[in-house]
């Protein structure tokens, strides 16, 4: 069976704000898993980001779900934006492909620099334009200093086929130049905001499918 196992971004639920559930209805042929790296309070609009080591163990998981059900399965991972760092940070990562959609060159900067809106235990909270406050752990904002994407983007492309594919229109990256990369990783440029919205989307699912087939 095939599988698509979907690695969300920054403070976001399991769906990616709809991206990855319309993804699912394009691919029938695969069978999708979506799931929740953070601890969602519906009760208070709150959704509380774990730190990326605690990420990487939920996917692990996931992973190994799958092939206690089918053992036999063939996984691409499709992730976007910072749900694109956790797959690299797993040693021995068995998934037959995984595709990076509009991946950060670095983390968290803001973050780190926010400290009016830093609690008394070194969490951050941070409103977000939907409504929801995103709360940010002490733990995660210490694992910035140590994460360095491009390193484990090419981490990643020795373990599995990795492609990226470029938002070119991205409004929350500054820098989306991965000329670095592309000795090693497959690099796609497309048309689109950082979610691929409205009519971008068509040309993300198009691009998809030309990985996927």
């Amino acid at each position: 069976m095939k599988y698509l196992l979907f690695s969300h971004g920054f403070g976001v639920k399991k769906d990616g704000r709809g991206m990855f559930t319309e993804i699912a209805e394009n691919f029938t042929q695969y069978m999708p898993v979506m799931f929740d790296y953070n601890v969602i309070d519906a009760e208070h609009n709150e959704v509380t980001v774990e730190p990326y080591s605690k990420q990487a163990d939920i996917l692990n998981d996931q992973i190994a779900k799958i092939y206690g059900l089918d053992k036999n399965a063939d996984i691409t991972l499709i992730c976007h934006s910072q749900g694109c760092i956790i797959p690299c940070l797993i040693d021995d990562i068995a998934v037959d492909k995984a595709v990076l959609l509009a991946p950060p060159k670095t983390v968290g900067s803001s973050l780190r620099k926010n400290n009016a809106a830093r609690e008394e235990n070194g969490n951050v909270r941070v409103p977000r334009k939907d409504g929801s406050t995103t709360i940010v752990t002490a733990d995660f904002i210490k694992e910035l200093d140590s994460t360095k994407p491009i390193e484990l983007y090419r981490r990643l492309a020795t373990k599995t086929n990795t492609t990226i594919i470029i938002a070119k229109q991205d409004e929350i990256l500054s820098d989306i130049d991965f000329e670095d990369l592309k000795d090693q990783i497959r690099t796609i440029e497309i048309d689109g905001d950082h979610n691929f919205t409205g009519k971008n989307r068509k040309g993300l699912i198009e691009t998809l499918s030309e990985i996927l087939t």
